[in-house]
């Protein structure tokens, strides 16, 4: 999005307008694909932690503030207690949007959370390159040779998450899991912010013996 951003100033092409961009009439905009991504990720880990979905109250309309959004999101699922996503093994989730199925935590996370998060990624880069915006593949796994600069100064936003939640313990744990985390993209930098947290989270659950004999109750 920084690249997006900083490409159309030079292109003189208004970052609105990029970010009302779509593939096809029927399909969400750029804005709308960024927004439910990072919804889709917090949302999705709420529900695996029994935690009450709450609304992202400040305004999504500038680049910056869709920037400020996903950063927020990378910010909420740090800050989040390990131990939230492991009290009860045995619940089980029902698969949006029917809400018919009911899947394990792994069976959720890999059949709906993963799967519907890369959807609205995949779809939001190709709109940045459809419009001309000078990213590839890499943009989408992760720098080979990544900058200081390059990362999200997520001590902030990890700030006024732990403020909203009302757990001091959370924000000394949150910002030391923070600088864990960067220096691990720095040292894996194929890997990106969400995926990484996603795929560990089901690198988690998949070693657990309970979640070894079925992704599936039924």
């Amino acid at each position: 999005m920084r690249k997006a951003d900083y490409q159309a100033s030079l292109k003189r092409v208004p970052a609105a307008l990029l970010l009302q961009s779509r593939l096809y009439p029927d399909m969400y905009e750029l804005s709308r694909q960024v927004i439910r991504a990072a919804e889709i990720a917090t949302d999705g880990v709420k529900t695996l932690a029994g935690v009450a979905i709450t609304r992202y109250d400040e305004p999504v309309i500038t680049m910056e503030q869709h920037i400020t959004r996903v950063n927020y999101a990378i910010s909420y699922l740090i800050s989040l207690p390990p131990r939230q996503l492991t009290e009860d093994l045995d619940k089980t989730y029902l698969i949006p949007p029917r809400n018919e199925e009911h899947y394990s935590a792994l069976g959720y996370i890999l059949f709906y959370l993963l799967p519907n998060f890369h959807f609205h990624i995949t779809t939001a880069y190709n709109i940045l390159r459809h419009n001309g915006v000078d990213i590839g593949k890499q943009d989408y796994l992760g720098t080979t040779k990544p900058e200081d600069n390059d990362w999200p100064d997520l001590e902030p936003s990890i700030r006024k998450t732990c403020v909203l939640s009302g757990d001091p313990f959370s924000l000394n744990r949150s910002l030391a899991i923070a600088k864990r985390y960067q220096s691990a993209l720095h040292q894996y930098p194929q890997l990106n912010y969400f995926t990484f947290d996603l795929s560990m989270l089901a690198e988690v659950l998949a070693a657990l013996p309970r979640y070894k004999r079925s992704m599936m109750t039924h």
